[in-house]
């Protein structure tokens, strides 16, 4: 593993709660020379994302998480919650001298009112959202938009086999007659689909799921991949993690706009959005002296 260019400022970042992009921005994070660490809950890593990273998986009550994670943070630089919203003022009332990031990855901020999410983001220092569909909700602060890194180590380029075969995991509500209709109607529906909701959980409507460390095998056995996501009856324009590990492995992908990708826009490579990361942390850090 080829080291990237390290910062001018070595920093102690801690990562509450593991997404699949959380545990990526750490692994890279650690190669541009950070002591970056990722703490998460058991019950919440079924796919064992966090657990292939080999970050902090902390099992049983959620209390034991929190304990474990604010122990964690006492010595770190940068606090950098992800989705981890409701109980942000005890963070804030134990580090206040600490830059606080809040990261959105999305149903929280949707599925979350503005007077609710006022309240969190007052404790925050720093607003990130991981999709750009979430700039059209209202906040507290100026949020940034951080675009979703892909591990692209783990879902390097390979050759795809030509077998007309597609895939779409769709979101929940989503349903399978209006993905299709909307693939046949710009041009996509003589493709041998499968069409099915992803879920949660390990084993989501009697279909097995498979682990993060599988996905790569998994994805490339299709041709195509539908990066087709309906939340609350709309089409959203955004690309998924899935959709993009797709690209990454070389998938012809279908977009929000029905374009084709078959490799990784330059903002989700994983070193790109750690030098734009990098930026921000030492923004908050010294705007955060300043005070």
């Amino acid at each position: 593993m080829k080291k990237s260019e390290n910062p001018s400022t070595r920093l102690d970042v801690l990562h509450a709660w593991g997404t699949g992009s959380t545990n990526i921005l750490n692994k890279w994070q650690i190669l541009f020379g950070h002591n970056s660490t990722v703490v998460m809950r058991k019950l919440y890593d079924p796919f064992l994302i966090s657990s292939y990273y080999n970050a902090v998986v902390v099992p049983g009550h959620p209390l034991r998480f929190y304990q474990k994670a604010l122990w964690m943070a006492r010595h770190v630089d940068i606090i950098h919650l992800h989705d981890l919203a409701k109980r942000i003022s005890v963070w804030r009332h134990l580090y206040t001298k600490k830059p606080l990031i809040l990261h959105y990855h999305g149903s929280l901020t949707r599925d979350t009112p503005f007077k609710t999410r006022s309240k969190w983001e007052s404790c925050a220092d720093v607003l990130l959202l991981s999709t750009p569909d979430l700039l059209e909700y209202k906040y507290l602060k100026p949020p940034t938009y951080l675009p979703n890194p892909i591990d692209t180590e783990l879902f390097a380029p390979r050759v795809i086999q030509p077998n007309n075969r597609g895939l779409v995991l769709m979101k929940k509500g989503q349903t399978s007659k209006e993905t299709l209709s909307l693939l046949r109607e710009h041009g996509f529906g003589d493709i041998d689909w499968e069409v099915r909701e992803r879920g949660s959980t390990l084993v989501h409507n009697n279909v097995r799921n498979t682990l993060y460390r599988d996905m790569p095998d998994k994805l490339s056995q299709y041709e195509w991949y539908g990066d087709i996501n309906i939340i609350n009856g709309k089409l959203t324009p955004a690309h998924s993690v899935t959709g993009l590990q797709a690209m990454s492995l070389g998938l012809k992908t279908i977009d929000y706009n029905f374009e084709i990708y078959n490799t990784l826009p330059t903002k989700h490579k994983p070193e790109n959005v750690v030098k734009k990361l990098n930026l921000i942390y030492t923004t908050a850090l010294e705007t955060k002296r300043k005070k």
